[in-house]
């Protein structure tokens, strides 16, 4: 217990960009105690203290339960008993397959686990993945894609959980989805890690996502079957089904009946979790005899028999959670969810959760499998009337989304639906620009249901930025176009200004400058009716930044100028953003020859940097600090900068091979040639590293002092 609860903390908190000491002060809990828990020393922290860093850590749904959860003792009734000194479902008939992975399962492998559904892939992937976890010392990463819904996850959001999991602060993180690969190949590059890809759509899903390095692993559970060779996962033979069987009920039992006990064993079709559900059931009733369950399996026609008489022994609550669990478009069953759909108190629904597990209708981990699912509705449509439950229907899906998981689109479409558009629209707002274009597109539906413009407006304009962030800037500037539209039709100003501005970002980036610029200042130009003098300097910024691309650096001084003037004084400007606005000031400054004024503001913003514990970022205000030294004939401090900052740009994730060229012929130009071309070899390895090839390539074979056509912009 101690050990799991150990472990979440440390994520979280890393996830959360936190110091120990930092929590201490969010949660009120001593920094003592955070220590003990972490380090495992903490046997049974008090709820009150688990609910406090819980607090502090902003743990919402499946993450709070399971961060409850790994901090109370395990249950110790019969029926956990029993499951515990059961077979390893994934290992009893299985021998064949794990030993066929455990041969597979090597160094930069992909191994495809594929099969119908219910046979038992994931359980099969979980078992590999603890058997073989001596091969990867670095950790074990499940990822869901969620191939099996009508939107699978995409790269980006892939990407993101991947880089939470191997604790990447999510400060200083790349947006677009080839920069978040590259990090990702970068960050598993020298590990030894195991990434387990569930429910995978199909190979083009998969494809993106291979970012591992040679001493990692990764193992994909998918329905559809691979064009490449993978292991086929099918039903259990009738003698590996006997045998697990016989290990759940007693030997004893099956011994006294065999007739009964293959009967019953093949009415379970060969699914591990059909045997699990009525094995488990059989056990805790000793007064049952198997001929008994076989007649009245043979009244229960299908494959839901087991699951039936099961579902019968079950108790009234834990009954009617589990038919109720099926209103939830979600397979993650948490304690909220029960509580709406059924009107039971937190510690019933919890309990009732627990007694769910036990039986084997729900997961270890609490997710509700498919063929359980489907049961669970057949139960709830023949006891309870669409009308009754309905009511409950909407408490779930609107606690769904209002949850931080809100984002998955069967939740979305659920509420769409139930007519929540309103909820919906909100859920929609409030994922981060990362989240995929399909949440965007029904949010966008959402709003045009409901009616509201302005609404739409905005879902376009998110739509538009996670288009542009996957790299299709055609699509993302159409939808800012239509999102400018339709706010000025509506008079929503804010976000007639925002199409503007992420439609000028989308030009700039296309190559586009002088087009981009004319987008910016025609927002600049539009009447606000809530000013923001922050947010106004910001924009004036990025105006800034554009008239540096076109040439126009003196204009370009004077607007970054007084944005920095404005935000040192603006107790809500966040670090990096100053940093970044007096870093583009600087730029401008060495592009009219004012070394000694440029190398001023790189040094504030290299401090910036710093502060805001962006290295890589404070390292490359090293370099440019350097090229403004070497202008003004200080070539000792510009070589001593140049040496600070050798160790971080070997290892550093750099931007884009424009930005990088640039820099780096700038330094070249001041006299640091040499430098330069050192430089140049870490950022092309760092390119290679990441799997960007073209990329690399473009800086091995380009003259230092150069910019190629193909890098400008």
């Amino acid at each position: 217990m101690s050990g799991r609860l150990a472990e979440l903390l440390r994520q979280h908190r890393a996830r959360a960009g936190l110091t120990q000491s930092e929590l201490a002060a969010a949660s009120k809990v001593s920094l003592r105690a955070i220590s003990d828990i972490e380090r495992a020393h903490a046997v049974r922290p008090q709820q009150r203290t688990v609910d406090a860093l819980a607090g502090a850590l902003a743990l919402h749904g499946e993450a709070l339960d399971r961060f409850r959860r790994s901090a109370r003792p395990r249950r110790t009734g019969r029926a956990a008993r029993d499951r515990r000194g059961g077979p390893d479902d994934g290992l009893v008939g299985r021998e064949r397959d794990s030993a066929r992975l455990g041969a597979l399962l090597t160094g930069g492998a992909v191994v495809v686990l594929h099969g119908p559904r219910g046979v038992g892939k994931s359980t099969l992937a979980r078992h590999a993945a603890r058997l073989w976890r001596d091969r990867f010392p670095d950790g074990q990463v499940f990822l869901d894609l969620c191939g099996s819904e009508a939107d699978p996850a995409p790269p980006a959001v892939v990407f993101g959980a991947l880089l939470d999991a191997l604790g990447t602060p999510p400060r200083g993180r790349p947006r677009g989805t080839a920069e978040l690969a590259r990090l990702c190949r970068l960050r598993l590059r020298d590990r030894r890690v195991l990434l387990v890809f569930e429910d995978a759509a199909d190979e083009d899903q998969v494809r993106p996502l291979l970012v591992h390095g040679p001493g990692s692993a990764v193992l994909v559970t998918s329905r559809p079957e691979p064009a490449t060779e993978g292991v086929l996962v099918e039903p259990l033979e009738q003698r590996a089904a006997s045998t697990l069987f016989s290990a759940i009920v007693g030997a004893r039992r099956v011994e006294a009946e065999p007739v009964a006990a293959q009967h019953v064993v093949r009415a379970c079709g060969g699914l591990p979790g059909a045997l699990r559900v009525l094995g488990l059931c059989l056990a805790r009733s000793p007064r049952w005899t198997l001929a008994d369950v076989a007649r009245k399996l043979d009244r229960e026609h299908g494959r839901h028999g087991p699951f039936t008489l099961a579902y019968h022994r079950l108790g009234g609550e834990a009954a009617l959670v589990l038919r109720r669990l099926a209103l939830s478009p979600v397979a993650q069953a948490t304690v909220e969810t029960a509580v709406q759909a059924t009107g039971l108190s937190p510690a019933a629904a919890e309990n009732a959760l627990d007694d769910l597990v036990e039986a084997g209708f729900l997961e270890a981990d609490r997710r509700l499998h498919d063929l359980v699912r489907v049961f669970a509705r057949r139960r709830l449509d023949a006891e309870e009337a669409p009308a009754d439950t309905r009511p409950a229907e909407v408490r779930v899906v609107r606690s769904l989304l209002a949850a931080p998981q809100g984002q998955r689109t069967r939740a979305l479409r659920a509420g769409i639906d139930l007519g929540l558009c309103e909820d919906v629209s909100d859920a929609v707002g409030r994922q981060p620009h990362h989240a995929w274009t399909a949440v965007y597109a029904l949010g966008v539906h959402a709003a045009r249901l409901s009616g509201d413009r302005r609404a739409e407006a905005a879902q376009l304009n998110r739509m538009g930025r996670a288009c542009a962030l996957e790299g299709r800037l055609d699509t993302a500037i159409e939808l800012h176009d239509q999102a400018r539209r339709v706010a000025s039709e509506v008079g929503a100003r804010e976000e007639e200004c925002s199409a503007l501005l992420q439609r000028g970002v989308a030009e700039h980036r296309s190559g586009r400058s002088a087009r981009a610029l004319s987008c910016v200042e025609t927002a600049l130009r539009l009447p606000d009716p809530a000013p923001d003098e922050g947010h106004d300097h910001l924009v004036r910024s990025l105006r800034g930044r554009l008239l540096d691309a076109v040439g126009r650096h003196a204009e370009a001084v004077e607007v970054h100028h007084r944005a920095v003037t404005w935000l040192r004084g603006d107790l809500g400007c966040d670090t990096p953003t100053l940093a970044l606005v007096t870093a583009r000031w600087g730029n401008s400054l060495a592009a009219l020859g004012r070394w000694r004024e440029a190398c001023g503001a790189f040094r504030e913003s290299e401090r910036l940097f710093q502060a805001a514990g962006m290295p890589f970022d404070a390292a490359r205000a090293g370099v440019r600090i350097a090229s403004a030294l070497l202008r003004l004939s200080r070539e000792p401090e510009a070589q001593q900068r140049l040496e600070d900052v050798d160790a971080v740009l070997r290892e550093g994730l750099w931007p884009n091979p424009a930005s990088a060229l640039h820099a780096l012929g700038e330094l070249a130009g001041a006299g640091g040639k040499l430098w330069a071309n050192r430089f140049r070899e870490h950022a092309a390895t760092a390119y290679e590293h990441g799997g960007d090839l073209a990329s690399a390539g473009l800086l091995r074979e380009t003259a230092t002092g150069e910019v190629p056509k193909a890098a400008r912009g």
